[in-house]
This record gives structure tokens, sequence and C-alpha cells, in this order.
């Protein structure tokens, strides 16, 4: 019996939800492994699915099995980098990352601590894995504030912290430490950064044998909302990059390659300050998430989950084809102002009939809504695209504006 070609995903959730559906389309199965027994994923998606704990050389054997041709192993989420990084390597996959650098793309710290020994702009960081080092870090290094703690693990601006002075920093040290993250793990240490303003960017990537492509590219807006900063407002597709500062894919690259990220999708976070210098954030090894390859597909008829689905079918980077990018893409993430259980969104009619308006991914009658302080806590998004960037902006501020007088969700 021939085998049968599938990837494994290891935790297949979050931005990782895409991706089986992408294989299939390229007659590729997909097998789901669990880092972490609380994980759920989409079981009717997966042609097996497993939780790998103490049971990993089980979990070994099965993919040995004849049956199956593992092409490559990826994970859905951050959680799940490690994972796939050590199952690869088992398997004895040749078009793998090195598992001996995993942490490097998974510790946001010694991620940072790989870009700056490779010469990458990044932002002073310093470890605290108690309250008491916040004010020895600031001492040491002589900050002013503000300030920015979160967790090394974790994603999706869950528990990124601003903190104005001292105080609220050691506050916020003493909150985080020793608290369960939104994937589950324990936060027994955390970054400490002073804060950096400027203009954000998303660059997501492709790399295959150490060599990057660049699929798309975002500016994000956020803003201060229900008492948290950093709540994402709407994040839209930059068309051009020849308005884009000269080196931010360069860095981007250097930074992939800082910490060994050789195959598979990243997710790279950049900030260029008023002087116009790019300073690395953070990067994560997976596909963009909430939604965006999908709407990107629908739009341009590509999106990073298609481009990596390609890439490993095909084994080498897809090339650069005349694509149509006559769409400018604005996706605008909801922010809710209230708690409690949804009764109704009464100007859905008038939002879905904006000239801009394309899709939208909205929370049913009867779901609870809590106040949005994160991305994690966004109750859905409304995607508008056109080509009048005038008129995706008139679109943006009539949404802006009902969110901000409350008149968008009607609570029982």
């Amino acid at each position: 019996m021939k085998a049968k070609n599938v990837v494994v995903i290891v935790d297949g959730v979050r931005s990782g939800y895409l991706l089986p559906t992408a294989f299939r389309s390229a007659g590729i199965s997909s097998i789901h492994i669990s880092s972490i027994q609380m994980l759920g994923y989409m079981k009717d998606h997966y042609v097996f699915g497993s939780l790998a704990t103490s049971e990993i050389d089980e979990i070994i054997d099965m993919l040995l099995s004849p049956k199956w041709k593992v092409l490559a192993v990826v994970p859905g989420t951050e959680s799940g980098v490690y994972l796939a990084d050590r199952l690869a390597a088992r398997l004895g996959i040749r078009e793998r990352n090195d598992e001996r650098t995993s942490h490097l793309r998974r510790n946001k710290l010694m991620m940072t601590s790989a870009a700056r020994n490779a010469n990458v702009p990044t932002i002073p960081s310093r470890a605290i894995k108690k309250p008491s080092e916040v004010r020895e870090s600031i001492e040491k290094e002589q900050w002013l504030p503000p300030y920015i703690i979160k967790p090394v693990l974790s994603g999706g601006t869950d528990d990124v912290i601003f903190c104005p002075d001292f105080a609220t920093a050691e506050a916020a040290a003493g909150r985080l430490i020793g608290k369960e993250n939104v994937l589950h793990e324990i936060n027994n240490e955390l970054i400490f950064q002073p804060f950096v303003s400027g203009v954000e960017y998303v660059v997501d990537t492709i790399s295959y044998r150490g060599k990057h492509k660049v699929v798309d590219i975002w500016s994000t807006v956020k803003g201060t909302h229900n008492g948290h900063h950093f709540v994402p407002e709407y994040t839209e597709a930059v068309l051009e990059y020849t308005k884009l500062p000269k080196n931010l894919i360069s860095v981007t690259f250097d930074l992939l390659d800082s910490i060994g990220l050789r195959f598979g999708a990243g997710h790279t976070e950049l900030i260029v300050d008023k002087n116009d210098k790019v300073i690395v954030v953070e990067t994560a090894a997976r596909v963009h998430g909430a939604s965006f390859p999908r709407f990107a597909d629908e739009v341009w008829g590509h999106s990073q989950v298609s481009e990596l689905v390609s890439t490993y079918v095909k084994g080498k980077l897809p090339r650069h084809r005349n694509r149509k990018y006559d769409k400018n893409l604005r996706i605008v993430e909801l922010i809710s102002y209230t708690t409690g259980k949804l009764k109704a969104i009464p100007q859905i009619k008038t939002i879905r009939n904006l000239k801009t308006y394309f899709a939208d991914t909205l929370p049913e009658s009867g779901e609870h809504l809590s106040k949005t302080i994160n991305a994690l806590t966004s109750p859905g998004v409304v995607v508008l695209t056109g080509e009048s960037l005038e008129e995706i902006e008139a679109d943006y501020n009539f949404i802006h504006h009902i969110q901000r007088e409350n008149k968008l969700f009607e609570l029982f």
C-alpha cells in the first residue's frame, strides 16, 4: 500500500486553525498533535489526533507507520514550536528547523538576545522573575518611564502591559508572575523594557532552506480602551513597499537568520520610530492569526497560509507572481466597552451596507462579551476593502463612532 502524504500540525488552534483545510485543498491530509492537554482543536479536520506528553515514543512510532509519509511538522501556534521541532528531528525530516535553537523562536527574551548579538536592532530588555527585580533593572539600566512588561511566553498581546511609572511596573510583575497565560503556560519569567513609540508594522514571511520571502506587510493601529493600552483598532495591508523604510525587510530577514528560522512561517512585529529607525519587537514562528490569511485569500487570491502550503508541497518557495493588489484591505478589530450577554447588534445592516464592506466575523446572540483589553478579547472584525482609502476611512470612522457611543452591541 502506498504511503499517504501527511503533515503534522502541533497545536493547530488560533493562528493554525486554517492549516488543515489549506493542506487538504492541496491533497495533503493532516495529523494533529497537542502539546498540552487543555488545548482544543477541530478534530474533524484531521485524519488523526493525539496528545503528546509522556507518550512521545508512541506518537513517533505511529508517525513512522508505513501508511504515512510525513512531509513536514508545522507549529499551529507559539505553544507548538518546541514540540514541532522535536518531532521533526525524531522523524528524521531533513527540511526542518534545528531543535537546538527552538528556544530562540519561542522565548522572547532569548530571541531578543540572539537578535542583539547579530546586530539586529531590538528594544533593550531585562529578565524579571520577581517584582523586586523591576527596581534593580531600572537602576542598572538607567531607564526612564514609561515601561513595558510582558511574559516571555504567550502571544496575541496577552498581558502586554504599559507601565507609566515604577510602581505600576512592579505591581504588574507581581500580578503576572505565576499566572497562566492564554496558551495555558505558567509565567515564570517576564520581559521588562523601556517603552518605544512609533509606527507598528507586521511582516509575514515564508522561509525555506534559509531563504526568506515576504508574503504581506501590514501596518497596525492600537489605542487605549477600557483602561488598557495596545488594544488593536485596525490593521491595514501595505500595498506599496517603496513607501516603507528601506531596511524594514532586511532587518526582518536578519532577525529570522539570528533565531534559526530556516523553514516555515514567520510573523514579525517591528516599530519604526520618529527617526525612521527600524526596531524589532518580536517574531513568532507561525502564520498570522485572527483570520487575516482567510481574508487575504478572498481579496487577493493568496495568503501566508496558501504560500506556506505551496512551499511544503512543492519543496521550494513560490515564485513572485504578478498578483493583483488592486484593492486596499483594512481589518477593523471591534471593541466592546461593556460586559454581559449579547442580545443584538442593532447597526449590523447599516454596517453591511457600507460602501467598502467586504466581510465580518461577529458574535451571535447569547454569547458573552467582555470589555476589550487586547487582541484576544476583541468580539470580532469587520473587513473593509476597495480602491479608495478615503472611502475606507469614512466607513471605518462610522464603525469607530458607534463603538465609542456604545451603540454597536445591545446586551440583555
